[in-house]
């Protein structure tokens, strides 16, 4: 009888001391969850008051139990990541407050620098240079970005469509209609001169510029920003001088070949689209340029049955036709 006590009592006292060793770790993993999903949504009281509680780490996500996995949506992500994928400034400051690093790379190869500028959110400013200034690389990170792209060149690549359009939605089902805005969005000046000063801001500090995929490719920055029809990035790349706006790259693109090539017609702002091509053309860019295909900008309108963009082109390969001839 005796014995049968003493044993029910060891059991009591090893399972209060499992009780008092995982208890903590579970409420932490419960208070993990929910930092997650404040920011996500971007409930910055309630991060606020979240980082009052204790974490293991607010830099990784190995370690925490699979029940985020259940809560979340199996989301990988450290809180940091998630703030800058979804342009949440406030809630970066108050983690970067509370010792989360900037300069960490994710484990899927992104610096928090390139997912800052992945999704264009209006805070996207102050947001960089919060990164930068905590110790973010502003180069991009040597292991950044699954096309060894700089960040100079992500943040040419970045949107401004007056619609603020998130990579990151938290459902699928969604997407579609999210790219149809994306698609319809006009051109957003001031989110354009956003970039164009997040461009200034980080190559000001860049000591040693350094872009594998300019050198593998021959794509320039000023060819992702007529890409992406950044007007005020464009003017501000062509005034620099280091790069010509008839550069061709690897394939013999210019910037015109960018701008036409890679629509559907029909999915673009035709104003916006217009006065782009205009810009190029104003500051010397040459329609008649065929890559090495043979083809030139307006070649590719024609294949797209793009008739819009083809009926603006076609004056412009006139002109430069007759100016050619006149020369010869």
């Amino acid at each position: 009888m005796k014995k049968s006590i003493t044993h029910r009592v060891i059991a009591m006292i090893v399972w209060c001391i499992i009780i008092i060793l995982i208890v903590p770790w579970i409420i932490m993993d419960f208070s993990y969850v929910s930092l997650l999903g404040a920011i996500r949504n971007n409930q910055n009281k309630k991060v606020e008051l979240l980082l009052k509680l204790p974490f293991r780490s607010l830099d990784k996500t190995s370690g925490y139990i699979p029940l985020r996995w259940i809560v979340e949506s199996g989301e990988n992500n450290s809180p940091l990541e998630l703030a800058c994928r979804f342009g949440n400034y406030q809630a970066a400051k108050m983690l970067i407050e509370k010792g989360a690093d900037a300069s960490c790379v994710q484990e899927d190869h992104f610096s928090l620098l390139y997912l800052a500028m992945e999704s264009t959110e209006s805070e996207d400013y102050k947001l960089v240079k919060l990164l930068v200034e905590n110790g973010a690389d502003p180069n991009g990170a040597p292991e950044d970005d699954h096309d060894n792209s700089s960040s100079l060149e992500n943040c040419a690549r970045m949107d401004c469509g007056d619609y603020y359009f998130n990579n990151y939605l938290p459902t699928a089902g969604s997407w579609e209609e999210e790219l149809k805005k994306r698609n319809e969005s006009k051109y957003d000046e001031k989110k354009a001169v956003m970039i164009r000063n997040i461009y200034q801001y980080l190559e000001e500090r860049i000591q040693n510029y350094n872009n594998p995929e300019e050198q593998i490719s021959g794509t320039t920055t000023l060819h992702w920003a007529a890409n992406y029809q950044n007007l005020e990035l464009i003017q501000y790349l062509i005034d620099q001088g280091k790069y010509g706006v008839n550069d061709q790259d690897h394939e013999g693109k210019t910037c015109l070949h960018f701008l036409v090539c890679y629509d559907e017609p029909d999915e673009y702002d035709k104003e916006w689209k217009r006065d782009t091509l205009e810009l190029l053309i104003q500051n010397g860019a040459d329609p008649t340029i065929k890559d090495k295909e043979g083809k030139t900008p307006y070649d590719y309108t024609v294949e797209n049955k793009d008739d819009y963009l083809a009926g603006l082109l076609e004056p412009y390969m006139r002109n430069a036709e007759k100016s050619q001839k006149g020369t010869d």
